[in-house]
């Protein structure tokens, strides 16, 4: 039954690994968020300052849940730790009591 936790722990904490890995390829360039006629790669004036500051909140955000994952993929990392010396330590009682059992106490 650990076996099973562990493998589902460590295929969320892949899944995780990847999203982290990937997000940065959707950010956009600042010229997506509107026309590219300034030396700054959008247009001037409040359209060009709105594009501007989409494209930061965008990348922003993208950064934000590439921590997120980050820090989720770490955290499920070490539950899988402490999983695997708990199926360690069971194992070990196991192998305690079947030796005392073949003893006879």
């Amino acid at each position: 039954m650990l076996e099973e936790i562990l493998d589902k722990l460590e295929h969320a904490v892949g899944e995780l690994e990847t999203t982290e890995r990937d997000l940065p390829a959707y950010e956009m360039t600042r010229a997506s968020f509107g026309p590219a006629d300034s030396p700054s790669g959008v247009g001037d004036g409040l359209p060009g300052r709105v594009a501007r500051e989409m494209r930061d909140h965008f990348a922003a955000a993208l950064a934000a849940r590439a921590f997120e994952a980050a820090d989720a993929a770490t955290r499920l990392r070490n539950l899988a730790a402490d999983v695997r010396v708990t199926d360690e330590e069971y194992a070990a009682t196991d192998a305690t009591v079947a030796h005392r059992f073949q003893r006879g106490f």
